[in-house]
């Protein structure tokens, strides 16, 4: 046998194949058989009939030196050629010769082989209306061209010698058997007697075997054989004279030690039709798995492990109390999780040990668990054994998943049993199979739960129509979980590579059987579900509840008209009273549908629930009215009473807390009658058993209690009034003499303002002129404050007339040192600050505020005399006027549409490169002598701001349509559009088309 793959240096199979094919055929079969010492046609003498004392070969054929099976040596498929061989016929002479043929069939049932003479066919050529002659062969008799000629010479002559032994052994025993045993001596009394008591030795014997004589006669019998048969062997090995029938055994020591003697049996059997043992026990031994102790041992361990789960579960249908669907779910799952991962890893795992603890100590041969060749694996017994597991390990599957789900349909037509009826929601009459006692009646299966689904449909939690699809899904799960186990194979066989992993056949989820039981469950499910819906139908009547909302329910109520009147609120508050008792008595907590217990427990709750909620709310409407007014009474007089609670802090609230005093009667009795109204809302409420509100109770008690309230108050507020008038007089006349001495102080300080005339302290003479103002200012205040209080106390005015005059002297002072400074840093800031930090339009106005001023005041000074002053002031005012010349320029450069194409158009226009950066600042243009150009950029300046201008009012327009809203219609049936626009939209759209008609005409706008 030529491997496929041959490793490095040997040679290749084609090479070995075209060896072989050249060493057969120089051989000849006659040649193979005269050296195994064969005369020519000698074998077959007999072959066929007994000729001259032969038997026929055939029967003495081994097929251990069998290469192929018959469908390897002939090829059936039409139009195939026939396999050439030679075959060995009698010829004329009685003897037989080899001659070609073609081999045409095989019977397989007689081991024969149908074939066809090269000389029969070439001899038919002649007429081709005759057939050539076929002939029935032994396999003995035909060898095939692609045969290996030295086997089957091999096989021939084992033949031969086989056929050889059994005639001499036939012979042997023929003599045997003839020789008298009259005169033999025979068994002793007290032999047959040692012979009968060891056989019955047990009382079953004893009753059962009452007749022992012909046991006894066949004993004697074997008895005198046996003697016989020393006698012959003793005369056969020395060949002495006189003894009869030794001239046909011609056997010698050796051919005679081979002669099969028979063994006393150890037990007593039975007799049969003879036969070859030897040759039975050589084929059965050769077919047997069954001829070593580790197979034995391991079919043992795997029928072990099958049997383990022949006792598995594939469902849970052991249970004491209802479940929800989803916890049935679970349990079932577990459980054919649990049985899956059992069969792919327990159990497969399981028979893997056993074969590989077996057969871990047989090296090479049949059992090899070692072996790498796959093709000598499949000619192995191992294969044949693994086969007979897969066989074992699929019968297990099958009677596992059938027995299974035999019980699951009978457990789901169990629990799906009971005749059920629906009356009404408090009505429902269950009717149990007569064969159900009270201790064997189990609760329902499934514990189902009402809920409320989107705010106001009551449904099962569990969807009803999700039941019968889940539990065959359950079903089929249990199927799918035995499939896919792998078969021992590649796990036993690991030293193999193996192409794919195939695994143990299961039952089909579409066998008879397993539809058959999946139709049934639906059907049992479907119509032991039908009472829960038509329940479930009932109770959705009470949906309306749900849609209600409380608080939309009594504003609707209160929408009605503008406010309800007590009657109305309280029929509307005993029809739902009326309602709610008929729920309670119409709805269970929970009720048994067969199948199913359904749980109406938290649906009840909520029903209930929301009724009392609805009643609730109505009687809290209701007492919103009463609180309504009480709190809307009890503001009033909390303003009241915060009134008068205030305590006052000038003359001026004392006054005005006088006069609210005197018209406080009046007011507080129109708050009382309005707090009587709500006393009839409040006995309503307390005959309903309405508990109001601790909150609302307390409003209640204290709006009672208020009038009394305020007059407490009231009298408090006067004796306040008095304390603080007599107080806040004597402290006016004490502010009264400061505020003189005061103005004494002012008037010396703006006195000396004269002397302040040195420009390099301008900034500290400006800060203590700010505080002068600050003080003039509050003087002012002061003396208008005291002359007003005056009036209230009844006493005359003062004249403070000379506070006024101090701030019009002072005046002028104050703006000039304000200016002065605060120009010098402007003038810093303006000059050398990042331009593009600059307002130009603002800078522009403060210039020209800042010249109008110090003009202004350089004339009051000259007025008074003041020359040092004046000098200053026309001095400031020279160096703001130098500074405003070149203002233009900085509002022409800092104008808000400047852009950066502006700025390149100046830039070229002027020949100077120009960058509003933060190093461009107005000293740095005046240095770049851009006064020069002051006409080109202001006319540059003047585009851009003009073209800014339409930018806003384009952005402007635009975030205005942004938001507008047009219409587009279809016209009539013209397969076109128009535009419908809103009058305001087309008011606008006039206002932007008018608002600005006329636009420079710019490369840019």
């Amino acid at each position: 046998m030529a491997p496929y793959k041959t490793s490095s240096g040997a040679a290749p199979r084609e090479i070995l194949i075209q060896r072989k094919r050249r060493l057969y055929a120089m051989q000849t079969i006659e040649d193979l058989l005269a050296k195994e010492g064969l005369q020519h046609g000698e074998p077959f003498a007999g072959a066929d009939q007994h000729i001259e004392g032969q038997l026929p070969l055939a029967i003495f054929d081994d097929t251990e030196y069998e290469s192929r099976n018959p469908e390897g040596w002939i090829n059936k498929t039409p139009g195939a050629p026939p396999a050439p061989g030679r075959v060995a016929m009698p010829s004329s002479d009685g003897n037989f010769a080899f001659q070609d043929c073609l081999v045409v069939d095989h019977n397989q049932q007689h081991n024969s082989f149908l074939v066809q003479l090269a000389s029969d066919q070439s001899a038919s050529g002649v007429d081709a209306t005759d057939k050539p002659a076929q002939h029935w062969v032994p396999r003995i008799r035909l060898y095939f061209l692609s045969e290996d000629p030295f086997l089957y010479a091999k096989r021939v002559v084992t033949a031969h010698q086989a056929r050889k032994e059994a005639l001499h052994a036939m012979r042997y025993h023929l003599c045997v058997d003839s020789m008298p045993a009259d005169a033999m001596h025979s068994l002793s009394v007290e032999q047959i007697n040692r012979v009968l008591m060891l056989a019955l030795n047990s009382k079953v014997l004893r009753e059962r075997l009452s007749e022992t004589h012909p046991l006894v006669n066949e004993a004697i019998t074997d008895y005198a054989r046996a003697m016989n048969k020393i006698t012959f062997d003793h005369a056969a090995r020395t060949r002495a004279s006189g003894v009869a029938g030794l001239a046909m055994v011609p056997l010698d020591k050796s051919s005679l030690q081979k002669v099969e003697t028979r063994q006393v049996p150890k037990c007593a059997s039975v007799a049969v039709a003879a036969y070859s043992f030897p040759e039975k026990f050589s084929s059965f031994s050769f077919l047997s798995l069954l001829t070593k102790a580790e197979v034995i041992a391991a079919l043992v361990k795997v029928r072990a492990e099958c049997n383990k789960v022949g006792k598995m579960s594939l469902f849970n249908a052991w249970y004491t109390k209802s479940s929800t669907f989803e916890e049935f779910e679970v349990a079932q799952n577990q459980t054919i999780d649990q049985s899956g991962n059992g069969l792919r890893d327990n159990w497969v795992t399981a028979v893997q040990l056993a074969f590989k603890s077996s057969f871990k100590d047989v090296g090479k041969g049949w059992y090899n668990l070692s072996e790498r060749n796959y093709e000598t694996y499949c000619f192995s017994k191992m294969k044949s054994l693994l086969a007979v597991t897969r066989f074992m390990m699929e019968d297990t599957l099958r009677s596992l998943v059938l027995d299974n789900h035999a019980k699951f349909a009978a457990f789901v037509a169990a629990v799906c049993s009971a005749k059920v009826t629906v009356m009404d929601t408090s009505n429902v009459q269950v009717v149990y199979p007569t064969a159900t006692t009270a201790s064997t009646q189990k609760p329902p299966l499934l514990a189902l739960e009402l809920q409320v689904s989107d705010g106001t449909m009551i449904t099962c939690k569990t969807d009803l129509d999700s039941i019968v699809p889940r539990m065959l899904a359950i079903f089929d799960k249990a199927i799918s979980a035995t499939q896919g186990i792998p078969q021992m194979e590649p796990l036993v066989m690991e030293a193999i590579a193996w192409a794919f992993k195939p695994t143990v056949q299961s039952v089909h989820p579409q066998d008879p059987q397993v539809v058959a039981w999946r139709d049934s469950i639906a059907a049992t499910l479907t119509a032991a579900l039908h009472p829960t819906r038509q329940y479930i139908a009932k109770v959705q009547a009470y949906c309306s509840w749900l849609a209600v909302d409380p608080a939309a329910y009594v504003e609707a109520l209160q929408a009605k008209s503008e406010e309800p009147s007590l009657a109305e609120w309280q029929s509307d508050i005993n029809k739902h009273q009326r309602e709610l008792g008929a729920m309670q008595a119409a709805l269970p907590s929970s009720v048994n549908l067969g199948l199913a217990a359904l749980q109406l427990g938290k649906i009840r709750d909520l029903l209930i629930s929301k009724k009392q909620r609805l009643i609730r709310s109505l009687k809290e409407g209701l007492s919103r009215v009463p609180r309504r007014i009480v709190a809307a009474v009890a503001a009033k007089f909390s303003e009241v009473e915060k009134r008068l609670r205030l305590k006052p802090n000038t003359i001026e609230e004392v006054a005005d807390q006088r006069q609210f005093i005197e018209s406080l009667p009046r007011k507080v009795a129109e708050l009382v009658a309005e707090m009587d109204a709500a006393q009839g809302w409040y006995a309503a409420l307390e005959n309903m058993r309405f508990s109001l509100p601790d909150e609302d109770a307390r409003e209640k008690a204290a709006g009672e209690a208020l009038p009394f309230r305020i007059d407490r108050f009231k009298e408090a507020a006067l004796a306040t009034a008095e304390a603080e008038t007599k107080k806040y007089e004597e402290a006016q006349q004490s502010e009264q003499s400061a505020f003189q001495a005061s103005i004494a102080d002012l008037s010396q300080a703006v006195a000396s303002m004269q002397s302040y005339t040195d420009m390099s302290a301008a900034t500290t003479i400006a800060d203590e002129v700010s505080s002068l103002a600050a003080r003039l200012k509050q003087a002012e205040k002061d003396a208008t404050l005291y002359n007003s209080r005056e009036a209230l106390f009844g006493k005359p005015t003062t004249d403070y007339s000379e506070v006024k005059k101090l701030w019009e002297t002072f005046e002028p002072y104050q703006q000039f040192w304000s200016i002065a400074a605060s120009w010098k840093e402007h003038h810093k800031t303006w000059m050398h600050d990042p331009m593009n930090k600059l307002d130009g339009e603002a800078v522009e106005k403060e210039v020209a505020s800042s010249v109008r001023t110090m003009h202004k005041t350089g004339k009051a000074f000259a007025q008074r005399g003041l020359q040092a002053y004046a000098a200053n002031c026309d001095s400031i005012k020279a160096d703001i006027e130098e500074f405003q010349k070149v203002v233009p320029l900085l509002v022409a450069l800092r104008q808000a549409g400047m852009r950066d194409r502006h700025w390149e158009q100046l830039s070229q226009q002027l020949s100077v490169p120009l960058k509003p950066d933060k190093d461009f600042v107005l000293s740095k243009a005046l240095d770049l002598h851009l006064m020069d150009h002051l006409d080109t950029i202001q006319k540059v300046s003047e585009v851009a701001g003009k073209e800014f201008s339409i930018e806003v009012a384009l952005d402007k327009m635009a975030a205005e349509w942004s938001t507008a809203e047009i219409a587009v219609l279809e016209y009539r049936d013209t397969g076109t559009c128009i535009i419908k626009l809103d009058d305001a939209v087309l008011q606008q759209l006039d206002d932007h088309i008018g608002a600005h008609p006329e636009r420079p005409h710019t490369q840019h706008t």
